[in-house]
């Protein structure tokens, strides 16, 4: 059962409701469905055995279980594999090679709430069928309008050019009504085949989150929640924020949740179903990860980072520096950009320092405008010197490679591509 290793290591409940579907044959449908204040998932696939129904049983074809599975998962997570087996109404994690039986906890209990979750899944399936039929299908719609739209102004200038020639004073000045009414009823009739399957292709739709693992990364070591705001995506931790620009769908999803799907299948499988993201794993065997819908709630957007004038912008190389400052942070909390001397400084409190420099690849200052433009500088031509917060430190790790800094008035803002991180100066 390989659905349920992602089910472990979300750890959601050991507490599961256990579905069985009787099916063709000696074969049954199970859905195993485990729920949390914000995700719910669906295992699924097929097991053996029968369902016997009994005189007097309203129950049918189905029987709904709570199951324990707290001795079944860290099986699970050693690389055991197991089969459900449902025989004499008895429920059975059976291994490959039948040497290892585990019967869990099991009580018939009727979820209500599980049934919903179930229901939402079908409906999933079914719109994920469609979606797969559907650029077909409206690939050969367009094609076929394309086709009546070339036969009616093929018709129309065949008409066209047969006015110009004729003599006759009274020949009709248009298009044969019939021929008219013919053409305009079938394209109409094709427009509106075309609009309703691209309506159903938008009922599921593929959703790209791969861009945002290291943003998810750094915001899910904090447990905080990441904003998707359409344009941009945005995390507040204590002292800075994190953004990141990139189509993305607007919703708010915890940090945590959303890197394990992210990593347990490189960020593959995502969906947008009935208004909330949905992740989907598996083919035989499937698991569903349908996540609550919460609205983006940030005091912040993209504006963050463009406001404000910018006085110092340094493009760094930060290859093998962090290797150093990420090692020694601990005994070192103090760090210092020198950009004037293209160093990075740790101190702690027992007077120790180390120094390393880095390159810096570009250099564009307020006072080196001026002076390139041969106006007069106050002063001597300084350049900042920054103190960074623990809280930033721990993130350096997202600028691996290069790193454009800019220095504002009040703020400081790290970027990477499509990677921001902004902090008070």
């Amino acid at each position: 059962m390989k659905n349920l290793k992602l089910l472990s290591k979300l750890q959601a409940s050991e507490m599961v409701t256990l579905i069985l579907k009787a099916t063709a044959g000696e074969r049954l449908d199970y859905y195993i469905i485990a729920q949390t204040i914000n995700y719910s998932i669906v295992c699924t696939g097929q097991c053996e055995g029968t369902i016997t129904r009994k005189v007097g049983d309203e129950r049918g074809s189905f029987r709904q279980f709570n199951i324990l599975l707290s001795s079944v998962l860290p099986l699970i997570e050693k690389g055991h594999a197991f089969r459900i087996v449902y025989d004499k109404d008895v429920l059975r994690f059976v291994s490959g090679d039948d040497r290892l039986k585990l019967t869990p906890l099991c009580v018939e209990y009727n979820n209500p709430q599980a049934d919903k979750i179930v229901s939402k899944y079908q409906r999933f399936q079914t719109a994920l069928i469609e979606a797969s039929d559907s650029s077909s299908r409206i690939r050969r719609a367009e094609v076929e309008l394309e086709s009546l739209q070339e036969q009616y102004n093929g018709v129309s200038l065949m008409h066209l050019d047969g006015e110009m020639q004729s003599s006759n004073p009274f020949a009709e000045d248009s298009i044969s009504p019939k021929i008219d009414a013919k053409y305009t009823e079938a394209i109409k009739e094709q427009k509106e085949k075309l609009a309703t399957l691209q309506q159903q292709a938008k009922a599921v739709e593929t959703v790209d989150l791969k861009a945002f693992r290291t943003m998810t990364l750094a915001a899910s070591r904090s447990h905080e929640m990441i904003n998707f705001c359409d344009t941009f995506a945005v995390t507040a931790l204590k002292n800075s924020f994190i953004l990141q620009t990139g189509k993305c769908p607007t919703m708010a999803v915890q940090a945590s949740l959303l890197y394990q799907l992210i990593q347990y299948n490189e960020g593959n499988g995502f969906h947008w179903f009935e208004g909330g993201l949905v992740f989907s794993v598996g083919e035989e065997e499937r698991t569903v990860v349908f996540m609550e819908k919460y609205l983006p709630n940030t005091a912040v957007d993209s504006s963050i980072v463009t406001r404000g004038i910018v006085r110092e912008k340094y493009i760094l190389s930060m290859k093998g520096i962090l290797s150093v400052t990420q090692l020694m942070r601990s005994k070192f909390p103090q760090m210092t950009f020198d950009l004037g001397n293209s160093k990075i400084i740790l101190e702690n409190d027992k007077g120790e320092v180390i120094e390393t420099t880095f390159e810096t690849e570009g250099v564009d200052t307020l006072q080196l405008k001026k002076l390139m433009r041969g106006e007069n500088v106050q002063g001597e031509i300084t350049q900042a010197t920054l103190s960074i917060p623990s809280e930033v430190q721990s993130l350096l790790g997202m600028f691996r490679d290069k790193l454009t800094l800019y220095v504002k008035e009040r703020k400081v803002i790290f970027q990477a591509d499509s990677l921001y991180l902004v902090f008070g100066r």
